[in-house]
């Protein structure tokens, strides 16, 4: 007879003993084998396993959770997932232990005389909705906000777009993937016309080299980064760490080159002076495919209330590229970086050989920076001369936090300016919205209103007097 795991004591013990078998391999890089996950479990024949995504982060591993009598007990990693195939991170390991955590809040709390107070949920909505009433009717529409997150699920999002733009008719909706994707999009934006990167996973198995800009892989993309250690011990690829600070990252790459924070960008452009001026350019790629442009620098946008760029993209061709360029030498740039001459030239020969393919990982490293949608540009740049991108192997491979920033913010419509078809400023894509939702075209605003940052400084103004936040903390 199979003995049923009985009681959340025996579970968390059961759970203990799994973790103290797994620990070595969790604590390097923090990956845990399906088969490995279960051998603590005694007696799991009995569980039903059920397909499910982990909601962690934006990785997208898929995961079998094992229930007993209704309630999740084991996590393990779908070895048919083409993704994370089989493996899972301690995270999404331990999210059975997130659902039973004591301090989860599982009722309403509303501060009554300073104090949070257990209140029933229909309570609690009917005073969010009167308080909100009451400021739309001393202070208009506008005067309200939603601030929500790439933690939101897809139809979360959706209701969130439809109930602001479509029923309050305001746009004064934005997210926190504002913050950590903005520069990613402008990137992307940018350098190409269009959003979403253009690699996938699958080049993991046919690149030959990974240079992770300022990515700490192995702890916070642990999945992808045990599929980069796997392909060099079955094929002897190289995985460059380019960082700020040693990491674990650091510490299972082959090599790690440290920098002097904001002065990537400087190494970017060097790695591209080296490229041109060794003869790497893939010719026949930029003369088909590239453009160039010299872009915004007037940068005040986020550290200025109501800032407005002056200042316009310019055409320029390739002479004018490589000239400007020659403020980038390498030995120039070594000063300014704290990157020797050698590792710099080291990097831009790996971009350059025609013979090697190469990804380049980045997350919020990049998309954080204070001049985020540069250095995407310039690592963008570095990619296009050689024409190592859009191929197995090869590309730039912007990765996010977020389990659904793509999906919940830029799909269906969680930023001021969109719709989850299109954008409010094309009448044509409110007329499609307002058809679908019901309701008068007028009510959706053909006008954006506060992106994230502008938005914390409207209620701080106090242009916003009602602003509610969902599935984010931005205090913290």
């Amino acid at each position: 007879m199979i003995k049923k795991i009985s009681s959340r004591r025996d579970f968390l013990k059961k759970m203990a003993a799994t973790a103290a078998m797994t620990a070595a391999a969790s604590l390097f890089p923090g990956i845990i084998f399906a088969e490995e996950q279960l051998r603590g479990i005694k007696d799991s024949g009995n569980l039903k396993w059920t397909k499910a995504p982990c909601r962690f982060c934006g990785v997208g591993c898929g995961i079998l959770v094992g229930t007993e009598n209704g309630k999740a007990v084991a996590v393990k990693g779908d070895p048919n997932s083409s993704v994370n195939k089989g493996l899972c991170c301690v995270k999404g390991y331990h999210q059975t232990i997130c659902i039973d955590a004591k301090d989860r809040l599982t009722k309403a709390l509303v501060k009554k005389n300073g104090v949070y107070v257990e209140t029933p949920m229909e309570e609690a909505l009917d005073l969010v909705a009167s308080k909100m009433k009451e400021t739309i009717e001393k202070h208009g529409k506008d005067a309200v906000a939603m601030y929500t997150s790439g933690q939101s699920t897809i139809p979360e999002g959706y209701v969130a777009s439809k109930f602001m733009k479509g029923a309050i008719g305001t746009n004064n909706l934005d997210c926190n993937a504002r913050l950590c994707m903005a520069s990613a999009v402008t990137g992307f934006l940018t350098t190409f016309g269009a959003d979403e990167p253009m690699g996938c996973y699958e080049d993991i198995d046919h690149a030959d080299v990974f240079i992770t800009w300022g990515n700490n892989m192995a702890e916070m993309h642990p999945v992808l980064f045990s599929r980069m250690l796997d392909q060099r011990l079955k094929r002897g690829v190289k995985i460059i760490d380019f960082a700020t600070r040693t990491t674990r990252s650091s510490m299972a790459s082959d090599k790690s080159i440290l920098f002097n924070p904001q002065t990537d960008l400087a190494v970017a452009n060097a790695i591209a002076f080296e490229i041109i001026n060794n003869g790497w350019v893939n010719k026949d790629f930029v003369n088909e495919y590239c453009n160039f442009s010299k872009g915004l620098t007037n940068i005040g946008y986020g550290t200025e209330d109501k800032f407005k760029f002056k200042d316009k993209p310019t055409k320029i061709n390739f002479e004018e590229y490589k000239a400007f360029l020659n403020d980038y030498t390498p030995e120039k740039v070594s000063k300014i970086s704290g990157v020797s001459v050698k590792d710099i030239k080291y990097m831009a020969n790996l971009y350059g050989d025609p013979n090697k393919k190469v990804v380049s990982y980045w997350c919020m490293g990049m998309n954080q920076h204070t001049r985020g949608t540069w250095i995407n540009n310039l690592v963008y740049n570095i990619h296009l001369l050689t024409g190592k991108i859009s191929q197995p192997g090869n590309g730039p491979f912007s990765l996010t936090g977020q389990p659904s920033a793509c999906g919940t913010a830029r799909e269906v419509g969680t930023f001021t300016h969109k719709l989850p078809h299109g954008v409010v400023m094309n009448e044509k894509h409110r007329e499609h919205a307002a058809k679908i939702w019901k309701v008068p075209v007028e009510n959706i605003s053909p006008k954006p209103t506060y992106h994230a940052t502008e938005m914390w400084r409207a209620v701080d103004r106090g242009d916003i007097k009602f602003i509610w936040t969902q599935v984010t903390n931005p205090m913290v």
